[in-house]
């Protein structure tokens, strides 16, 4: 664990910030551990058998003062559950990001897990596209749809269809259809439309056009499938 928290800091410029290391057990973290833990992240001095826990701790995890102590702050043992948990956890997740059956997936993936945990693949690590793989997805984009092309524009001269359309969506109207020729401004009507929308409110846009990438043989930005996921 303190390697992997050495190699990503590094990854990171020397920088621990976004680095979050959790380890999950069936029982709770001993409280002299998590105190220890705590007074070492905020730089606090201890004394006595916890400057020797201290320094077991710093020996074994081989880093410098201050990736010691970022590894402190940012090791998290206050989460606890079973073996079965974590699994229905893990089951629900993957349910969340298809369709297909999430048992098989979910199988297979901890299967993958296990067999990367063996000593023949040390210094191996999984990444994203390692995992997409073994869950069937060649890309990223089976899981999530295009990501958009549209470009902001500054400076938005306000016109009037944007407000009637805001209004009519305030006044419950769930569906409108704005059309017009290539170039008169549909794209930027939804950007002074997001603008003018009710605080709180959450627009979410689907680029279907993707700066002409819809004609794609592999850009399925055209088909609902895929826009509606």
């Amino acid at each position: 664990m303190a390697n992997a928290f050495a190699d990503l800091r590094k990854k990171r410029n020397d920088s621990s910030v976004g680095i979050h290391l959790q380890l999950v057990s069936n029982q709770p973290a001993d409280p002299d551990v998590l105190q220890l833990l705590h007074d070492l992240a905020s730089s606090k001095k201890v004394f006595g058998s916890r400057q020797s826990d201290a320094n077991k701790l710093r020996t074994a995890a081989g880093l410098n003062d201050d990736e010691f102590r970022e590894s402190a702050a940012a090791l998290d043992l206050s989460k606890t559950g079973s073996r079965f948990a974590l699994k229905e956890n893990i089951l629900r997740t993957i349910s969340s990001w298809t369709e297909g059956n999430a048992r098989s997936l979910t199988d297979s993936l901890l299967r993958f897990i296990r067999s990367r945990m063996m000593p023949e693949t040390k210094g191996e690590w999984i990444t994203r596209e390692t995992v997409l793989a073994e869950l069937g997805f060649s890309s990223v984009h089976a899981l999530f749809p295009c990501p958009p092309e549209l470009r902001p524009i500054k400076n938005l001269v306000k016109r009037k269809t944007s407000s009637d359309i805001v209004d009519a969506m305030v006044a419950g109207r769930k569906y409108t259809c704005l059309h017009g020729e290539g170039g008169t401004g549909k794209t930027t009507a939804l950007q002074e439309i997001e603008a003018q929308l009710p605080p709180g409110s959450t627009m979410l846009i689907f680029d279907c056009y993707g700066a002409g990438r819809y004609l794609d043989s592999d850009s399925y930005r055209h088909r609902p499938k895929d826009a509606f996921l």
